[in-house]
């Protein structure tokens, strides 16, 4: 699956490219990368993305694909586990918290 995300002047965020992990290595993702990346060309548009550094098999792919790493940036994750207080509209009983 994928799509767009963000759209700012000029560009197209192409997003949450992925393949169910029983099809992956079958050129699925790069097939849905092309896609979107040419529907976002048709429009006059520059198609980006964003993928983790660390995530070697999509960088990998993105440039086979044509795609340059642009800009590094940092980013930080706040942690945080969900508890039952979170959600005290939600029977005990329900099990989803």
């Amino acid at each position: 699956m994928g799509g767009e995300r963000l759209h700012l002047q000029g560009l197209t965020e192409i997003s949450a490219i992925c393949s169910h992990p029983d099809y992956q290595g079958k050129g699925y993702g790069a097939k849905i990368t092309q896609f979107l990346a040419k529907l976002v060309m048709k429009k006059g548009e520059t198609p980006f993305l964003h993928a983790r550094v660390d995530n070697i098999k999509a960088m990998d792919g993105y440039k086979r694909l044509g795609f340059e790493t642009a800009e590094t940036i940092l980013y930080f994750q706040e942690k945080r586990y969900i508890t039952p207080a979170d959600f005290p509209f939600l029977p005990p009983e329900s099990g989803i918290v």
